[in-house]
């Protein structure tokens, strides 16, 4: 699309009609700074071309009484391009029936499938294309144009980051509703109590990983709390569940099963008791449901979460 946005593209229109102007350069507040004694454009004669450029610069904001903006209505104002810039029969018919490639040879008519990123976000597609119909920015045809563009969707990494942490939580809650689990999209947090069988800790960390899950692993206050309140709410009383955690390397030092460090206790009244090998951790009434730690051949019930 052809605009008239300043003198040098008025400038670069002649030329295109096989005329030329001098050059200048615009000033602060639409002053002209004239770098070169060639004559400038406020002069009536270029080249023994007569123009009158006085116009140029006040054009798109005013002719007469009327205000006249032709940037982007370049089709509104044809006649300006016709009578006052006396432009050529290719830059008129380019403003009012846009540029046509000239083929040597004139192109089947064909309809390109929407790429895979339209597909992907056919929902959004759907949406935008409602959007730009109400607005009128597009009109709905009943015979389809000779050629069909294929649909595209840019998106941003941002929106993509967002968009796989979304399908990560809408599978998560998926694998937690298969398995019975319950599920905390806000913490992003799924687990399940068993009360039996009765395991040892090497026997519940085998089980939940049997299943592609693993032993809980309470890494947060918030954790904490939600398992303590599972558990306070079971119809009896448990002495302790097993959760992932264990000193058997280092004493006192307490890891993770993959051998990270535990940085955030919960640790009951009186506890971890130094007694003889109590190795690994669980969480029951024993201790108001806080942190007990345990020998690790107790049976005891364990509580496995999907990860």
């Amino acid at each position: 699309m052809l605009l008239l946005q300043s003198t040098r593209t008025f400038r670069q229109i002649l030329s295109i009609q096989g005329k030329s102007v001098s050059n200048s350069q615009h000033g602060p507040k639409g002053t002209r700074k004239s770098h070169s004694k060639e004559p400038t454009l406020d002069e009536d004669t270029t080249n023994g071309v007569e123009y009158n450029f006085d116009f140029i610069n006040n054009y798109e904001i005013k002719s007469g009484d009327q205000v006249i903006n032709v940037k982007g209505n370049l089709k509104h104002n044809v006649s300006f391009w016709k009578s006052v810039l006396q432009a050529n029969d290719f830059i008129v018919n380019t403003i009012e029936f846009g540029y046509r490639i000239p083929f040597n040879i004139e192109p089947c008519c064909i309809y390109l499938p929407n790429n895979k990123s339209a597909l992907k976000h056919a929902t959004f597609v759907e949406k935008s294309i409602d959007e730009l119909l109400t607005t009128n920015c597009i009109n709905e045809v009943e015979c389809p144009p000779f050629v069909v563009n294929p649909l595209t969707v840019s998106v941003q990494s941002s929106d993509t980051r967002n968009q796989d942490k979304a399908d990560q939580l809408e599978e998560r809650a998926l694998q937690c509703a298969d398995s019975g689990y319950e599920w905390y999209p806000d913490d992003n947090f799924c687990f399940q109590l068993y009360t039996t069988p009765l395991m040892s800790n090497t026997e519940a960390m085998y089980d939940c990983s049997s299943t592609g899950q693993r032993l809980v692993r309470v890494d947060t206050e918030r954790k904490h709390e939600l398992l303590k309140d599972s558990i306070q709410q079971l119809s009896m009383a448990f002495n302790g569940f097993w959760i992932d955690g264990s000193d058997e390397i280092t004493k006192h030092n307490w890891l993770f099963a993959d051998g990270t460090p535990i940085t955030e206790f919960h640790w009951g009244k009186g506890e971890p008791a130094d007694i003889g090998n109590e190795d690994c951790l669980i969480m029951g009434s024993i201790v108001d449901f806080d942190w007990n730690n345990l020998a690790c051949s107790e049976m005891r019930g364990h509580i496995c979460e999907i990860v």
